[in-house]
């Protein structure tokens, strides 16, 4: 489920369809056929003024249907391409999360750092920025995130590791302000 900026939409995603909802009213205004594979989504956001709906499947494909058509498909964006790092297992992904623009994604797998992700346009390839890597812990033990969000106003990640520890972590991407990657996590 993802609600727009201004909460006056929601979007939703069943079995067969996804669907766009107006608040005030209660009234479905877009319906969309869900992929014939049939992933299981597990974030989506809208974008571009409440025009596009993105949505990050389990596949590690990245959707968008374009709402101002009055019978959207589901459209490719972007599909990440995770390396599996020696000694660790690579996997489906156990969580996902965008940022509320879009632009960003991070990745959570079992047996898996944290992945982060700069999304480009519509057809480019995601650039990989970086793993979280533990601090105080060995990169051959595991270290895994059981769930994570994006700060609603600045570049960082919340999340709580599967032992029940909380965390914080603003991903080194190239425009970022910080002038020193910052690969490790701050636990809280």
């Amino acid at each position: 489920m993802g609600l727009n900026s201004t909460g006056t939409l929601v979007a939703t995603c069943g079995y067969d369809t996804t669907k766009v909802w107006e608040i005030a009213t209660g009234r479905c205004i877009i319906s969309a056929p869900n992929l014939e594979s049939s992933p299981r989504p597990f974030t989506m956001i809208f974008a571009n003024d409440d025009n596009t709906l993105l949505v990050v499947f389990e596949d590690s494909t990245i959707q968008s249907l374009d709402l101002r058509k009055s019978s959207p498909k589901y459209e490719v964006f972007a599909e990440l391409e995770e390396r599996e790092i020696p000694g660790h297992f690579l996997n489906s992904p156990s969580n996902m999360a965008l940022n509320k623009d879009g632009t960003r994604l991070v990745v959570a797998y079992r047996g898996h750092p944290l992945t982060a992700w700069k999304l480009q346009s519509r057809g480019q390839r995601p650039k990989h920025s970086g793993y979280l890597w533990r601090r105080g812990k060995s990169r051959e033990k595991r270290t895994e995130v059981e769930d994570v969000v994006w700060h609603p106003h600045f570049k960082l990640v919340l999340g709580v590791y599967i032992d029940g520890s909380v965390f914080k972590w603003r991903p080194a991407f190239k425009d970022s302000s910080s002038k020193t990657p910052r690969w490790e996590p701050k636990e809280i």
